[in-house]
């Protein structure tokens, strides 16, 4: 407070009333000085002489008028009608002398005025930060009794604070753009399973903290802070559901609970990322309702519309991204088995060079990976469509661009074991048919980019727990739990019979 006191004293309004008496100080004294220099000569100096004009007229006017005017004569009468400033001096130089008594009074009187102000508004500043700090002291003194009276409010806070960390850090390491300046969301996979890695603790400490005092409910954020909040905690849900789904059922109100924070998030900020994972979100809501209920395709076509119009919105504010053209091509090509518009839609986002805001080897693999899937569906309908039959198989130089976007694909990241074994072994998977129809050539090459995927994913899976363990060394508090649990073990240990 002290500090603030003594820049209280130099502030614009104690200083413009005494920069307004400089002000007025040499402009006074510098018009008496130019009425100095401009009027009256120096005392050495010689004085300037002048012309009588009416003496002269009447020297001239006293000639006489039967002779002619002789340059004597003229000259005559002008020595005789010289005079010098002296006179006109003597005359001014009082009335000059109350002019500057008169500017140096109304100086002076400015000067006690500006004074008088200064002073005035040095008081009225000391005053105002003297009643501010009264009013800040009041401030705390309520907040500490806040705290005191209801301990439980200040405790909420810090554990919400703890386990958004928490949350943070889980997006940080399933990012598959660590690096990026964009955020720890830039690049997710909801097949890494985000909600698992979240410890139980974690869980339902954030899951108490949230229905006790609801993200959506706190003014304590700004507007930016507060939508990325609304976010994380979207995904939260969202990975919740996916992860309750893969093990019994997931809760239908986790969905909804994602979706209305994200529409909240959209409102508060305009950004391009939110939409995609809001299409993203419709998408899980699609395949969890054609899932549970084959036959409610109104509900179903509802939700991939929605999905399909959030990537458009998506676009529509940043066009150079190739997450929402990715979606798009998914949406065609997955879901709606049209898949030449996949194809069109999965070229425009490859020739994007950034995922969202950052590039992502990750993301791009996905692409080439789908792409190969797509061209192949569309190879197997074409093949469909030949007479006669018995047909021919498909061959490998048939095949050459569906083995060359799967080359691509193991070039730069992986894809999941899990989704390779479906599209080459299940009779749903991309690939399934064309397995089916082709030549043994085809089938071999085939197989060989199937081992070498599943290869490819346990190398770089393997890659990134390594790297990860070394940049995430056990803390010394961790260290110091496991070894009271060590102790704790030996001497449970040494007290059985």
């Amino acid at each position: 407070m002290a500090l603030k006191n003594r820049y209280a004293s130099w502030s614009p309004i104690v200083l413009v009333p005494w920069v307004f008496i400089v002000i007025v100080a040499i402009l006074a004294g510098y018009t008496i000085h130019r009425i100095d220099e401009h009027t009256f000569k120096a005392v050495n100096e010689k004085p300037q002489e002048y012309i009588n004009s009416e003496e002269l007229k009447h020297c001239l006017d006293n000639l006489p008028s039967d002779n002619a005017l002789t340059v004597d004569a003229a000259k005559s009468c002008l020595q005789k009608m010289k005079t010098t400033s002296q006179v006109f001096d003597d005359a001014a130089k009082p009335r000059l002398d109350e002019l500057k008594w008169l500017l140096t009074i109304i100086a002076t009187i400015g000067g006690f005025f500006a004074i008088a102000q200064g002073a005035a508004a040095w008081f009225s500043a000391q005053a105002y930060t003297k009643q501010a700090e009264d009013g800040l002291e009041e401030i705390s003194a309520a907040q500490d009794a806040v705290k005191a009276r209801y301990p439980l409010f200040d405790h909420i806070e810090a554990m919400r604070k703890e386990v958004y960390a928490a949350l943070n850090n889980v997006f940080s390491s399933a990012s598959k753009a660590p690096d990026s300046w964009a955020g720890n969301t830039e690049a997710l996979d909801w097949n890494d399973n985000l909600f698992r890695r979240l410890s139980v603790e974690a869980r339902q400490l954030l899951l108490s903290v949230d229905s006790f005092v609801s993200i959506d409910l706190d003014p304590g954020f700004s507007t930016e802070e507060h939508a990325d909040i609304l976010r994380k905690f979207s995904l939260f849900y969202r990975a919740k559901f996916l992860y309750e789904e893969g093990i019994t059922q997931g809760s239908f109100c986790d969905l909804e609970r994602a979706e209305a924070y994200l529409i909240l998030a959209a409102k508060k900020k305009v950004d391009f990322t939110i939409k995609n994972d809001l299409g993203s979100l419709y998408g899980t809501i699609h395949t969890s309702v054609k899932k549970r209920n084959p036959a409610n395709k109104d509900d179903a076509e509802f939700y991939l519309s929605k999905s399909e119009d959030a990537f458009k919105d998506s676009l529509h504010i940043e066009p150079k991204q190739q997450r929402a053209h990715y979606s798009l091509a998914v949406i065609a090509g997955r879901h709606r088995k049209q898949y030449e518009k996949a194809v069109k839609e999965l070229q425009l986002a490859m020739d994007q060079t950034v995922w969202q805001r950052e590039p992502s080897d990750y993301m791009k693999t996905i692409m080439f990976y789908n792409r190969a899937c797509y061209e192949s569906q569309l190879l197997h309908e074409a093949w469909e469509k030949k007479t006669p039959i018995p047909r021919p198989q498909i061959t490998l130089a048939q095949a050459d661009t569906v083995i060359d976007f799967l080359k691509k694909a193991l070039g730069l990241s992986y894809v999941h074991k899990d989704i390779v074994n479906t599209d080459f072994n299940k009779p749903e998977g991309d690939f399934f048919d064309l397995i089916k129809d082709a030549e043994p050539s085809l089938m071999a090459k085939l197989e060989e980019l199937r081992v070498e995927l599943d290869r490819r994913a346990d190398q770089v899976k393997a890659a990134e727990l390594k790297a990860k363990a070394s940049k995430d060394p056990p803390s010394v508090g961790k260290a110091f739990i496991e070894a009271i649990k060590l102790i704790r073990n030996a001497f449970i240990k040494r007290q059985q019979p």
